[in-house]
């Protein structure tokens, strides 16, 4: 009877803490806000979509942001460097708990005139 109450009692915790300590939903990204950006200066870039966490870490491509800022559960901010090189980007993200999206081709960077 003991061990059956044990076994309850760690079950109940571990449900607690998976839905109390940050698990939460998966990130995912809907929109990029502007989706075309050129390079030179250092752009601010929106990121829409679910899911998101403080904590959180963005990917450009093969570069990382100069700064993320976590604004709420469905927006990041992004400083996208400006010495990224002019293409087309995969943006992704990473939350602290591991869980990741990526959105493919949604970031097109032009040189600058």
């Amino acid at each position: 009877m003991k061990r059956a109450v044990v076994v309850v009692a760690v079950l109940f915790v571990t449900a607690w803490l998976a839905t109390s300590c940050g698990a939460g939903p998966r990130p995912s990204i809907s929109q990029v806000l502007p989706a075309s950006i050129t390079n030179g200066s250092d752009q601010l870039v929106l990121i829409i979509g679910d899911g998101f966490r403080d904590g959180l870490q963005a990917q450009i491509g093969p570069a990382q942001p100069s700064r993320t800022t976590f604004v709420n559960e469905q927006t990041i901010a992004l400083v996208v460097p400006k010495a990224l090189t002019p293409g087309i980007y995969d943006i992704g993200v990473v939350d602290p708990g591991g869980a990741s999206a990526v959105a493919r081709r949604v970031l097109q960077i032009h040189p600058t005139p």
